[in-house]
């Protein structure tokens, strides 16, 4: 074969080289660095908007809340948690810096997701998440400001885009199992109290006392102590909802203070409740088995028969 040939198809080769790395997206520059450069402990409020999604975090002393579209208090664990991902945002590589690519990358302002990092004592900085690598490994980002795309290591877009209400804290209660002093139960007409005697849990009905059968308080115990709501119902129609006549009230003192929750059926069907807490922002909804973990028939705590009395406080009428 001729060299004339040979140099024509090294060129060839060179051309499609080329042009398999700008259709691909490969890495043209090697580059090793943050993307945001920020300081963590400084960020105090980001914004992130998306098509699913329009919602702003601000710190608040030590904590973090959602300001927009509702005010109310973060997860803890995510507010945290997203001053860091922000700050440990580390680049692979420099992708392109061809304007006409951001749409093949999705790091457009109507296609990827915006987001705006605040920090004491530094200037904001914005930036658009992109489409995930083929690898799943990494995610295209861009500086709002700027043509330049990168591939950052990590994937994030379902922790950007996750659910107003999946930001919120959905804490009903929280304590240890070990606070719990006593509970009143409370039915349309009917109570039950229980309480600690000595080492024991003591069950009184009207005028009748009797040693509390363990494991079920057990289990009251351990749904009472750390109640998780799976949603909000801000806007409450109080007409529909009339918690001055609850299906159920759970009043429980704990070593530090007490609380009350007041629980209605969302509908007949009764598969979802909707709970009032003394005190709260809002009130919350929770699945029929979580309600029905809270609505134990007091028969239920009665001791079963073949239970060794000489250890229960016993029976008083």
């Amino acid at each position: 074969m001729k060299k004339q040939t040979w140099i024509l198809i090294i060129v060839a080769v060179i051309l499609l080289v080329v042009y398999f790395i700008s259709r691909t997206g490969a890495p043209v520059k090697r580059v090793a660095d943050y993307f945001v450069e920020i300081d963590s402990a400084l960020v105090n409020k980001v914004e992130i908007h998306h098509d699913t999604v329009d919602v702003v975090l601000e710190k608040r002393g030590e904590g973090w809340w959602v300001t927009s579209p509702v005010e109310y208090p973060a997860n803890p664990k995510f507010g945290e948690d997203l001053a860091g991902k922000v700050a440990d945002l580390k680049i692979e590589n420099l992708i392109t810096e061809q304007a006409e690519k951001q749409d093949i990358f999705e790091v457009t302002d109507s296609a990827g997701i915006t987001v705006t990092v605040h920090a004491a004592k530094q200037s904001p900085k914005t930036f658009i998440m992109g489409k995930v690598s083929e690898n799943y490994r990494h995610t295209y980002m861009r500086m709002v400001d700027s043509d330049k795309i990168y591939l950052v290591k990590g994937v994030f877009k379902s922790y950007f885009t996750r659910r107003v209400k999946d930001w919120r804290d959905k804490t009903i209660c929280e304590y240890e199992r070990e606070d719990f002093r006593g509970f009143v139960l409370e039915y349309p007409g009917k109570s039950m109290e229980l309480a600690i005697v000595d080492t024991g849990w003591v069950a009184k009905v009207g005028t009748e006392e009797f040693a509390a059968n363990q494991s079920i308080v057990d289990r009251l115990v351990n749904m009472a102590h750390n109640i998780q709501a799976f949603d909000f119902a801000d806007d409450l129609d109080t007409e529909k909802y009339d918690f001055t006549k609850p299906a159920f009230q759970l009043k429980a003192t704990t070593s530090t203070d007490e609380f009350t929750l007041r629980l209605l059926p969302e509908d007949e069907e009764a598969k979802k409740y909707i709970v009032e807490k003394e005190g709260a922002l809002t009130h919350f909804v929770i699945y029929e088995s979580t309600a029905k973990a809270l609505m134990k028939d007091f028969d239920e705590f009665r001791p079963v028969e073949d239970e060794d009395k000489s250890e229960s406080p016993g029976i008083r009428k």
